[in-house]
């Protein structure tokens, strides 16, 4: 089993605001993590709350260049905790 760490989900926020990667195709790549069995989630951390937002923007929040900056400052912060 694979775990998804905060360093994946920065990395494709950070292509998305430097506007490799459509709001689409960050929405497509949440929802494949989302239905992935083995991919390690801890549904009660960070990882989760981030892939939830990004794969269902319609009960969230759309992903916005604010939004994701947000995101990205959320996961460095937590990064910065773990260190």
């Amino acid at each position: 089993m694979i775990t998804l760490e905060p360093v994946h989900a920065f990395a494709v926020l950070i292509r998305f605001l430097a506007g490799e990667l459509s709001v689409t195709d960050v929405e497509d790549w949440a929802n494949a993590i989302e239905c992935r069995e083995d991919i390690g989630l801890d549904q009660e951390s960070l990882m989760a709350s981030v892939v939830f937002e990004l794969a269902n923007p319609l009960i969230t929040r759309p992903l916005t260049r604010q939004s994701a900056t947000d995101l990205v400052s959320k996961l460095k912060e937590a990064a910065s905790a773990a260190w």
